[in-house]
C-alpha cells in the first residue's frame, strides 16, 4: 500500500535529506533531531548515510526538500513541521517517487500504475 510505502521508505529518506540540509545550513543535530521527531543518534545516521536508503530524486523534488529544510531550519512550531512532512509526501507522488518505490517492491505492478495520483490530486 503507498501509505506503508511512505512510513518505511519515503519517510527515512525525506528525513536523511532534510538533516543534511538542515545541518549545512547550521542546525544542530539536537535541534534536527527536535524538528524531525527523532533521537539525535538517528540523526547522525542520516547525515552519515547509514539510514535513508539513497533514492534517485530528481532536481525539482531536491529543491523542494530544500526548501522544506530552510522552512524548518527557521521556524519549528509543530505546525510548521507538520506541514513541511504532510506537503513533501504529498508532493513525491507527482514526481512519480512512490511509484519507483513500488516498483522495487511489486513485480507484477503495472507500469502505467496511476492509482496514488488518481487518490491524491487535492
Amino acid at each position: 500500500m503507498p501509505c506503508e510505502i511512505i512510513v518505511w521508505r519515503l519517510l527515512p529518506v525525506l528525513r536523511k535529506e532534510l538533516a543534511k540540509e538542515m545541518k549545512g545550513l547550521g542546525v544542530s543535530q539536537k535541534e534536527i533531531a527536535q524538528r524531525l521527531g527523532v533521537t539525535p543518534a538517528a540523526v547522525s545516521q542520516y547525515i552519515t548515510a547509514k539510514r535513508g536508503k539513497d533514492l534517485a530524486l530528481n532536481d525539482a523534488f531536491r529543491a523542494e526538500i530544500k526548501a522544506s529544510a530552510k522552512r524548518l531550519a527557521e521556524k519549528s512550531d509543530s505546525v510548521t513541521i507538520i506541514r513541511e512532512m504532510c506537503t513533501l509526501c504529498k508532493n513525491a507522488r507527482p514526481h512519480r517517487i512512490l511509484c519507483q518505490l513500488h516498483q522495487e517492491d511489486v513485480t507484477d505492478l503495472d507500469s502505467k500504475c496511476e492509482a496514488c495520483l488518481e487518490l491524491c490530486h487535492n
